[in-house]
């Protein structure tokens, strides 16, 4: 809209200009009128002109311009002169320098440079300063030599197709830089366009006719410019008018009417046809969307509103439907919208939509075995509520049973087709199909279970054929000499029980036959008179005829036994990892004897001074001497008293087995050596002691301290380190091993025990007789912000490597490398930043956590603030404890909290973590994973009433208290066993205990109350061996004293046995309760006479407890010192507050919890309902 200059203005020439201004929208106009006035500034000079000349700007160079006369008064001679021109431009012009003359030097234009103002000079050619000048004012006339020129060669616009006739389409505009007629610009349509009107003085287009934009979307008009001049000179543009649409089209279907047929098994989803409405119209005006708007049942029907196809939409049904007349409508997207209709007739064919029936799903049968093809067994019936074809039917066999059976297609009738044969096969499942003839083809299965009856027609049979035995001569009579095993394919009555006689070879007597099977001496022989026996043994079966087999058995009679059998002791050992071995084989024991037909019997005998009972622990083969242990051996020594007996003599020995506790330590430290061609057993039976030798040489340890992990043919090559290159060779052998430290309880790190090896590579290799082939070694892959780290890891399950007199039982084992990350990195690579916090496995790294180290005589109590949280009372219905722990003592108090019947103690037995907890219903027991291996453990409980749930390092054990009693009834603490090593992040509740003496936690809950014989640090220093103490042996307060042979337990004056667990007055300590009285019963136990009402076992039932003790239905339990009682839905000691359950928010999308007594209602929002467990959903 800015209005600028287009050329020069003079004021002289014209003082004022009258305009008129046009704005347009593209369909209307507006107009105003715009008087411009020029003011006058200072442009005329007075300078006295000398000459002016006008000449055509076309003027050829050489055209002369103009002559100077100058006039000097000297004689001719000193009269010469020299001219020259200055000025802007100057050089477009040239002045003779001799005569004056005036001349164009250069093309000129007009519309460059429309004028000039030069000086032309004369001066003296002796005397330079002598001089004059004169003006010279050029002016050049203008020449058409410069058309008109569009302001852009291609005009746009746009208008709806309803736009008026009038209407202005655009402005298109052409300038001429020439002067006067010359730039007089007229404009015109170059061709024909009679819907469009140009006015040839504005260049406006107007509309004269109407538009259709179904007819011409678009219109491209040709405008011509032309001036006045001579000869005249034009320019073209072209103006381009888009058409925009008008929803003035409503859609129009393809057809009025469809048709369609859709069988009535159609599936929903299934596609009928699709219909179609186009509409003239573009853009929004021309999207069509369909629907159905009528025709009973249309909800059968769906139709995409946006393809148009029409499909099923649910299950059709042609018996109760058969046609189906619907409305469809078509309606565009303008505004308003348009639309059209169309019906659609759909015809649904009837279809095979019942399947035939059997009268029953299953069916069965017996045959005998031996009847013959033909034969019928039964009928199998089915019906079809279809008609004609969809309800004739044909049976078949899906599964035949191995083509022995036929079924009629017609009449269903089950006949043998092949012989059959029980003891191949007793039984048959056949599956029978019932198949109608429709289409689609509908079947139906029935299961014929057919139970062969057995005939008699398999003889019983002997397992041997020929049999050889041998007695000595000094066997009483009726000695067993061999049983006899039969066989018979049959079954009852046609097999068992057999019969027995002998055919041939005891006419003498000398044998008898029982009819077990049993084959027995019925004589006193002697060798020297007959040596040998040769007997035919025929078995009868007991069917109808009876079938019979023979045997024939070879007896030898020999001298009594001379030799007592020579066992060879045995020496094993089991490596237990993390003390979890899962017992199994562990060795076998061998004994010979030098008679040549003994029969060995092997046996375990009692063993006095012994802490165990053998059988309980161990089991062995009593006919090949194989050696078995139960699961969860415990780590120490144990001897066995094997006995071999040959039935006269006896032989006896020790065998050794000795538990090696295997830690994730030891793991860690580990180094594994790879030998060349040798089998484990040799290595365990001839190379073992040297190698152990030689490292301990190596290693200056002591006899002991070599521990051989684990022993293994070598699968794979996994690097190496030194020695040799490392070359793949069949039946290598890895021995993975550590070797313990002088400090208490450590192990040689692996690089030390590597160095120490590389320098005794050739004496190892010369006490064991063995080539090194490698150190195996473990590759990380690359650490970008770590290093590697190496560990030895054991897998699958133990097996032992057993020879004569030694056996080693360990897992198999696999060397892996891990990178061990910088602080600041994680990643397998450690080249991924980590986050600020984080941490390792240590309690201490990043929190500041503090230590608590107990030494096994000291603990901290916490007095808790009993209370409702959530309308669950601390301690008596729930407890939440974490903790985390490192120790190396099997046995120790974690938590303890009783009274005079409840407890609860959180505690390490045999090295596990295990909860006993009594609510005065019975005890509950779970137990956790192993901790005793001086690592760091994580330790979560949860006890909710009677469930309890322990998770230890994210491994969980639960356990539920026996019913009725829910209630923890607590009042003191007692502690029984102290406990050895560090523990630290302790939580109750979700809170965070501290623990110094004083502390409270957050919430002021829990305070610590006393700390004895506890240090709290800042981190857990390593933890020496338990010694045997440690692990608290004597009980009911016995003292324990250390000793070279272990301990020795000092009890109180009531106390005995050597661990003071016999009370020799069980009544002193009064545990009969509210006045019953107590007697001893034997065996350190006692038994209480309880008073009218009372019950249990230590009178702790019935006195409280009454009807309405507990309010609005809580279960009473007898408490210490009153009722407790087990509310739902409240709370308080007599559940007499209502829990407000609204707090928790229970009510889902935004509805209203209302709090009611005992429960809760939720106010849902209209379109939701459902109630609790989920509330407005």
């Amino acid at each position: 809209g800015e209005l600028l200059v287009a050329r020069a203005l003079d004021r002289e020439a014209a003082p004022h200009y009258a305009l008129t201004l046009a704005a347009t929208d593209g369909k209307f106009t507006a107009y105003a009128a715009f008087n411009v006035t020029v003011l006058d500034v200072n442009d005329a000079g007075n300078s006295h002109l000398l000459l002016r000349r006008c000449f055509s700007e076309d003027a050829a160079p050489g055209t002369p311009v103009c002559a100077l006369e100058t006039r000097d008064a000297d004689e001719p001679a000193n009269a010469r002169l020299r001219y020259f021109l200055t000025g802007e431009r100057a050089e477009h012009f040239a002045v003779d320098k001799d005569t004056g003359a005036v001349t164009v030097a250069a093309a000129l234009d007009r519309e460059t440079h429309a004028a000039y103002r030069l000086r032309v000079h004369a001066a003296d050619r002796e005397r330079p300063d002598w001089a004059c000048s004169s003006e010279l004012e050029v002016a050049l006339a203008d020449v058409n030599d410069n058309g008109p020129l569009f302001s852009a060669p291609l005009y746009s616009a746009t208008l709806p197709e309803d736009a008026a006739l009038g209407t202005l389409v655009a402005k298109v505009h052409a300038s001429d830089a020439d002067l006067g007629e010359n730039r007089s610009v007229s404009y015109s349509f170059v061709g024909e366009y009679s819907g469009f009107e140009l006015a040839p003085d504005s260049g406006i287009v107007t509309l004269r006719a109407a538009l259709d934009r179904e007819t011409a979307a678009e219109h491209r008009l040709l405008v011509r410019a032309g001036d006045a001049g001579r000869p005249p000179r034009s320019a073209t543009a072209t103006l381009r008018l888009a058409v925009a649409d008008v929803n003035d089209n409503p859609p129009q279907f393809e057809r009025r009417a469809y048709a369609a047929r859709v069988p009535e098994l159609a599936p929903p989803g299934t596609r009928l046809l699709s219909v179609r409405a186009a509409s003239r119209d573009a853009g929004v005006n021309a999207d069509v969307a369909y629907a159905l708007v009528g025709g009973d049942e249309r909800d059968d029907f769906h139709l995409d509103r946006v393809s148009g196809v029409l499909s099923v939409a649910r299950p059709l049904d042609f018996e109760r439907r058969r046609a189906y007349l619907l409305t469809v409508q078509a309606v565009d997207g303008g505004s308003p919208p348009l639309s059209d209709h169309a019906v659609v007739n759909i015809t649904v064919v009837d279809g095979n939509d019942n399947a035939p029936v059997f009268s029953q799903p299953t069916y069965g049968a017996r045959v005998r075995e031996d009847a013959a093809p033909g034969t019928r067994v039964l009928q199998i019936i089915a019906d079809d509520a279809d008609a004609e074809d969809n309800g004739r039917i044909r049976y078949s066999l899906a599964r035949d049973g191995e083509g022995r059976f036929v079924v009629d297609a017609d009449t269903g009738y089950l006949s043998v087709a092949a012989p059959l044969d029980r003891e191949t096969k007793p039984a048959y499942r056949l599956e029978v199909r019932a198949r109608d003839r429709g289409v689609p083809v509908l079947e139906t299965s029935a299961i014929v279970d057919l139970e062969l009856l057995d005939a008699n027609d398999n003889p019983p049979l002997f397992t041997q054929t020929n049999y050889s035995a041998v007695i000595q001569e000094d066997k009483p009579l009726g000695h067993l000499i061999l049983k006899f095993v039969v066989t018979d394919a049959d079954a009852s009555p046609n097999g068992a029980p057999y019969t027995f006689d002998f055919q041939s070879g005891n006419e003498m007597g000398a044998f008898r036959l029982e009819q077990d099977g049993s084959l027995r001496s019925a004589t006193h022989f002697n060798h020297r008179i007959k040596d040998h026996y040769v007997l035919q043994v025929r078995v009868f079966d007991n069917g109808t005829p009876p079938l019979f087999s023979d045997a024939w058995v070879y007896v030898k009679i020999i001298e009594e036994s001379q030799y007592p059998p020579v066992v060879t002791p045995l020496e094993i050992v089991v490596n237990s990892y993390v003390d979890e071995f899962p017992g199994g084989v562990i060795g076998r024991v061998f004994a010979s004897d030098r008679d040549a037909y003994d029969t060995l019997r092997y046996s375990l005998a009692p063993v006095d001074g012994v802490f165990f009972t053998v059988s309980e622990l161990f089991r062995i083969d009593q006919t090949d001497g194989t050696l078995e242990a139960v699961p969860r051996l415990d780590v120490g020594e144990y001897r066995l008293n094997v006995t071999v007996s040959d039935g006269k003599f006896d032989g006896f020995a020790i065998v050794k087995i000795t538990v090696v506790l295997i830690s994730e330590e030891i793991l860690e430290r580990a180094v594994v050596v790879r030998f060349r061609e040798v089998t484990d057993g040799n290595f365990i039976l001839r190379h073992r002691k040297g190698f152990i030798g030689a490292i301990r040489e190596a290693t200056d340890c002591g006899p002991g301290d070599v521990v051989i992990i684990s022993v293994q043919p070598s699968e794979e090559e996994t690097g190496s380190s030194g020695g040799r290159p490392p070359r793949q060779v069949a039946r290598d052998l890895d021995v993975a091993f550590a070797v313990r430290s002088p400090e208490p309880d450590a192990y040689l790190s692996a690089d030390t025990l590597r160095r120490r090896l590389h320098a005794h590579l050739v004496r190892l290799e010369e006490r064991t007789r063995l080539v090194v082939e490698e150190l195996v070694r473990a590759a990380c892959g690359g650490c970008a912000h770590g290093a590697c780290v190496e560990r030895v890891e054991l897998k699958d399950e133990p097996r032992a490597i057993s020879t004569d007199v030694f056996a080693l039982v360990a897992p198999a084992h696999a060397v892996r490398g891990a990178c061990a990350c910088e602080p600041g990195y994680a990643g397998e690579r450690c080249d991924t930043p980590a986050d600020d916090d984080s941490c390792g496995s240590e309690p201490e790294c990043g929190r500041g956590a503090a230590v608590l180290r107990l030494a096994g005589d000291g603990y901290v109590a916490l007095r808790v603030e009993r209370g409702v949280v959530g309308g669950a009372r601390l301690l008596d219905d729930e407890l939440l404890l974490s903790l985390r722990l490192r120790t190396r003592a099997p046995r120790g108090t974690l938590l303890a909290a009783a009274g005079r019947v409840d407890y609860l103690a959180l505690e390490v037995e045999e090295g596990h973590v295990q909860l006993r907890m009594e609510l005065g219903a019975g005890e509950a027991r779970v137990r956790g994973g192993a901790v005793a291996d001086g690592a760091w453990h994580e330790v979560r409980l949860e006890r909710r009433g009677a469930g309890v749930r322990l998770v230890v390092d994210r491994r969980a054990a639960t356990a539920q208290a026996p019913p009725p009693a829910a209630v923890l009834d607590v009042r003191a603490d007692r502690i029984t066993d102290g406990f050895n090593g560090c523990i630290s992040d302790v939580k109750l509740g979700g809170k965070s205990i501290p623990l110094e003496e004083g502390a409270s936690s957050n919430d002021g809950r829990v305070q610590v109350v006393r700390r004895v014989r506890a240090l709290v640090a800042g981190a857990c220093e390593p933890l020496p061996p338990a010694p045997p103490c440690a692990v608290h042996p004597c009980r009911n307060g016995g003292t324990c004293r250390d000793g070279p042979a272990g301990y020795t337990c000092e009890c109180h004056a009531r106390f005995a046995g050597d661990r003071c667990e016999l009370d020799t007055d069980p009544c002193a300590s009064q545990p009969c309760l509210h006045g019953g009285l107590c007697s001893a019963a034997g065996a350190g136990s006692f038994r209480c006479a309880c008073g009218p009402g009372l019950s249990g076992a230590r009178c702790e039932h019935g006195r409280w407890c009454a009807a309405g003790v507990c309010a609005h239905g809580g279960a009473c339990e007898e408490g210490e010192w009153g009722p407790s009682c087990r509310c739902r839905g409240y709370y308080g000691p007599r559940c007499q507050h209502d829990v407000d359950e609204c707090e928790g928010e229970p009510c889902l999308n935004g509805a209203t919890c209302l709090n009611e007594p005992g429960s809760f209602r939720c106010l849902c929002p209209p379109d939701l309902t459902g109630q609790w467990p989920a509330p407005c959903t």
